[in-house]
């Protein structure tokens, strides 16, 4: 059976190799289609390879930020706020926490264009994301009223994992009191 499989394979080659049809056009229309096709594999094998590389990049980038001496304090004093107003939102603890859910709105908009994938974002940030957005969620949706925008893809990202925490029946480890008082003890 092996041997008649070899002998046809052979028979092909010599045909498809033979002079008459390396000297046909057609011979080097299909040749360089085939040559086209392996060239775009390689291509999206490369763009693929370096998107990924570019999120983990990213991703690191957004961890380097997030646990920053400069960030650290910010979110320690924001949780000893809460716990000093009894875990209530005020125009001044919001102003502070700015730029922690700066980065959250940005890490959504990359997820959203697929820059990032939402099985990292959530290892290394699930929890903050979806802690954060239980503390300050109610008043954020009180201030979408007046700007409909503000905060949306931080918004759709906190939605997006707490369905998918859902979905993997995974429950988060923390209320919002939890949440906080883990904050508000992290060292500087």
């Amino acid at each position: 059976m092996f041997e008649y499989i070899w002998k046809a394979v052979l028979e092909t080659t010599k045909i498809i190799f033979s002079k008459e049809s390396i000297q046909s056009p057609l011979f080097w229309v299909v040749f360089g289609v085939i040559v086209g096709i392996i060239e775009l594999f390689f291509v999206y094998r490369q763009i693929r390879q370096t998107k990924n590389a570019t999120a983990s990049n990213l991703l690191f980038a957004f961890e380097k930020r997030f646990e920053s001496t400069y960030l650290r304090k910010i979110r320690t004093s924001v949780a000893k706020k809460l716990q000093e107003n009894n875990y209530q939102v005020t125009n001044d603890i919001y102003d502070m926490v700015g730029v922690v859910l700066g980065i959250f709105e940005f890490m959504g908009l990359l997820l959203r264009k697929e820059t990032l994938a939402i099985d990292e974002v959530d290892c290394m940030f699930g929890e903050y994301i979806l802690g954060y957005w239980t503390c300050f969620g109610e008043y954020i949706e009180k201030e979408r009223e007046k700007e409909v925008l503000l905060l949306e893809n931080f918004r759709w990202l906190s939605q997006k994992l707490n369905k998918r925490w859902i979905i993997e029946g995974v429950k988060p480890r923390a209320n919002s009191i939890e949440f906080c008082n883990t904050e508000a003890t992290l060292e500087k």
